[in-house]
């Protein structure tokens, strides 16, 4: 993401969004508590 985009604090993370359609999705990852078994090198597999 460049730095036009806008970051937003959740559970005391910043979390990058840009435009209305793209968040980093390791910033969510990060502030719903790093969750091992959610980790984003597995977000592509199903469960």
């Amino acid at each position: 993401m460049n730095n036009n985009g806008v970051k937003k604090e959740f559970n005391g993370v910043i979390v990058a969004f840009h435009g209305k359609e793209e968040v980093c999705l390791t910033d969510l990852w990060r502030a719903a508590g790093s969750p091992e078994n959610k980790d984003p090198k597995y977000w592509l597999r199903t469960e």
